[in-house]
This record gives C-alpha cells, sequence and structure tokens, in this order.
C-alpha cells in the first residue's frame, strides 16, 4: 500500500501538474482550506491556493522520481507519457496565460520561462 501523503504521491503529483499547467491562478483553490464559506465568493477568497509555474518534463520527471507509488516499476513510465503529452498538447497551443497574484519570485519567474 501506499501511504504516503498526497503532495508525495507519484500518481497525485501528475495529476496536480496537468491541471496547473495553464490553469487560471483564479482558478486553483485548496478545499483544506474549508471554514465557513457559505457562497462561491466567499469560497474563492478563503480557499484560494498558491500554484507553481509549470514544470518541463525533464524538471516532472526528476521530481516524479521522488513521488511515491504503489507499484514504481509498473507507473513511472506510464505516469511520465501522461505528463508529456499533457504538456505537449496543452502547452502547445496556448497563447496567453493568465498568471497574476501569485506572489512569485525570481526563482518562479525563471522556472516559467524555461516552458
Amino acid at each position: 500500500a501506499n501511504t504516503a501523503d498526497y503532495a508525495g504521491r507519484g500518481w497525485c503529483f501528475e495529476e496536480a501538474s496537468v491541471a496547473g499547467l495553464i490553469k487560471s491562478s483564479g482558478k486553483v483553490l485548496d478545499l483544506g482550506q474549508y471554514d465557513k464559506a457559505s457562497n462561491l465568493e466567499e469560497l474563492k477568497k478563503e480557499c484560494k491556493a498558491g500554484r507553481a509555474p509549470p514544470l518541463t518534463p525533464a524538471e516532472f520527471d526528476r521530481q516524479l522520481e521522488t513521488k511515491s507509488f504503489t507499484s514504481k516499476k509498473a507507473d513511472l513510465a506510464q505516469v511520465q507519457a501522461l505528463y508529456l503529452h499533457a504538456y505537449e498538447s496543452r502547452l502547445g497551443c496556448v497563447t496567453e496565460l493568465w498568471l497574476r497574484e501569485l506572489g512569485w519570485a525570481d526563482a518562479e519567474c525563471e522556472q516559467l520561462i524555461s516552458v
């Protein structure tokens, strides 16, 4: 069994990485932050999550190597291929990224430039 937390799991890392490839910064929520919001606007404010810049496939593969799988031998290559396909199909046709109010520093901007 894979007992790693969400952030440490390979499949979860891939899903979060793909979801963040081109998603508008205002549409990333962490529902673990939910407290008392009673409508959508309150929920967005209460649960707004930061996000990292998209990862290049090489950087994704490097970070994926540190993640846990129930069967790394069976899943690693498949997860890498899924990310590569998503990266190429989504970023290959994008003309604009909506990335604002993320609090990024130089390191995150340099990571975005590498994409």
